[in-house]
């Protein structure tokens, strides 16, 4: 069998898909004006919102959500510049960070997975071409392996938890979707 035959054969058939995911596909032109409503310019600067109403910009959309849904890493490292000038001495990376100082008793270091998000980050722009410091990398990663114990990451105690820390098994996996904190959904298998 020549291999354009045997490639044709293994391909995989195109999704059927439902309503309900022809209907979640149509709102994806809506999805991609929010994400690019919600980036702003502070002196000379960009960076992504999670939403206008939040004066801080958020790790997880600003290095994750937003640039990768928009297939942008230039606007993924003009964010990730704001999380690595703002790295804490002990290398904990700000989960939110303030754009203009007087906001900044709004965006309090958390213990949460925004310095695990901004190593995984460093790695994704790295390999994109942007130049990113190894010793901010290296200090971050120091302050992730305080939070492994037997492989997994677990968060501090305290208010703000990494996200997947968030359910509570004895309750939302009995169900068949349980809600993050962050408005992330899950799907699963029933218990």
């Amino acid at each position: 069998m020549a291999a354009a035959t045997l490639l044709s054969a293994c391909r995989r058939p195109e999704p059927v898909l439902s309503p309900v995911d022809e209907q979640w596909r149509s709102l994806l032109p809506d999805y991609e004006r929010s994400a690019r409503d919600n980036i702003v310019t502070v002196d000379g600067r960009r960076a992504m919102l999670a939403s206008r109403l939040y004066p801080c910009t958020y790790i997880r959309d600003a290095l994750f959500w937003g640039p990768l849904a928009l297939d942008d890493d230039a606007l993924g490292f003009e964010c990730y510049r704001w999380f690595a000038d703002s790295l804490l001495p002990s290398g904990q990376a700000r989960s939110a960070v303030a754009l203009r100082p007087a906001d900044e008793h709004l965006c309090i270091p958390t213990d949460d997975e925004g310095t695990l998000l901004f190593v995984i980050a460093s790695d994704w722009l790295a390999g994109r071409g942007h130049p990113v410091d190894a010793r901010q990398v290296e200090s971050a990663y120091r302050f992730v392996q305080t939070h492994v114990r037997d492989d997994l990451y677990l968060s501090a105690p305290g208010p703000f938890r990494y996200w997947a820390d968030t359910v509570n098994p004895e309750v939302e996996l009995r169900t068949a979707f349980a809600e993050l904190r962050q408005g992330t959904f899950i799907k699963h298998t029933t218990l």
